[in-house]
């Protein structure tokens, strides 16, 4: 997909030169204290650099365009720290094994922090659609040695056996299928910050469907995303409607809360607190949150794979 300016879900946004005017100073702490470079004009270069070229290549995600990709969101995670010592240890305790996934990695910041916090490299597998994101990160952290050891795997994880990959726009766009009988019972833990909104009901289902497989019995998955006190179809731009199928939809806590209960997990746990957000403006339209629409929730789930 790399190159092709073809956006995979159709409420991807292009980017606009404003959006570049200023990166604040707040946005820098972690690539900062990874890179251990304190100056950050040069921060801020670099990373201009590395967001015109992502801009050229791909269609930059409004989290990408406001610079939100820079926070580790894991962290902000009621379970984050018990991932880590978990990971940590030597032991794989109840589970028999003691590796994380994580589903939508874009440039990688939440594998660094993870890194970071001691997590050896070994036991983190990261993926995305592509790996355009992937690789740009490793410019922006100057750290392709450092993060070697991280195994990577490309592709849609919204699909089931039945139905093929919505985010395919063309032929010379097809994702690389996703093998995933190779990653049955392979994870003690799934992390997915910020992408279940990102998807149709459909794709939802699919993406829970494929998390559920890949975690071992007893495996956590954990996230975050956006969500409404009634769940339903996002339509936040016009091009929405050219699409039928991939229409985002957001999910309420209960509706999500029953659809992972319905995928095999137990102790669900789903938190939410009214936010604006600032993900999912529509093509260079008026930029508009879930808050305009039925009063947007920022939500963290949690759920134990049964």
């Amino acid at each position: 997909m790399t190159g092709t300016g073809r956006n995979p879900y159709s409420w991807a946004s292009d980017a606009r030169d404003e959006d570049l005017l200023t990166i604040p100073s707040s946005a820098l702490g972690f690539l900062s204290e990874y890179k251990r470079e304190p100056d950050f004009e040069k921060l801020r270069a670099t990373l201009s650099k590395i967001w015109q070229e992502s801009r050229s290549k791909f269609h930059v995600y409004k989290c990408i365009a406001t610079f939100q990709f820079l926070k580790p969101r894991v962290a902000d995670h009621p379970l984050y720290r018990t991932l880590v010592e978990e990971l940590k240890s030597e032991k794989t305790g109840a589970l028999p094994v003691n590796r994380v996934l994580e589903l939508g990695c874009c440039f990688g910041t939440d594998v660094r922090k993870l890194m970071q916090d001691g997590v050896p490299a070994s036991r983190i597998v990261a993926s995305d659609l592509h790996a355009g994101y992937w690789q740009l990160g490793m410019k922006l952290y100057d750290d392709a040695d450092r993060i070697a050891g991280v195994e990577t795997v490309f592709g849609d994880w919204a699909v089931s056996p039945n139905m093929s990959s919505v985010a395919a726009v063309a032929d010379e766009d097809t994702l690389p299928p996703v093998d995933f009988a190779a990653y049955r019972a392979h994870f003690s833990f799934v992390v997915a910050s910020a992408i279940l909104h990102c998807l149709s009901e459909v794709q939802i289902q699919a993406f829970i469907g494929n998390v559920a497989d890949v975690l071992v019995p007893g495996g956590t998955f954990l996230g975050s995303c956006v969500g409404r006190v009634t769940e339903g179809a996002w339509m936040s731009s016009g091009s929405d409607q050219e699409v039928g199928s991939q229409t985002r939809y957001l999910h309420s806590p209960e509706s999500l809360e029953k659809l992972l209960r319905r995928f095999g997990f137990k102790d669900v746990v789903v938190e939410a607190k009214s936010v604006p957000s600032t993900e999912g403006s529509g093509n260079g339209g008026e930029k508009k949150s879930p808050a305009d629409m039925n009063h947007g929730l920022r939500m963290l789930f949690q759920a134990t794979r049964m």
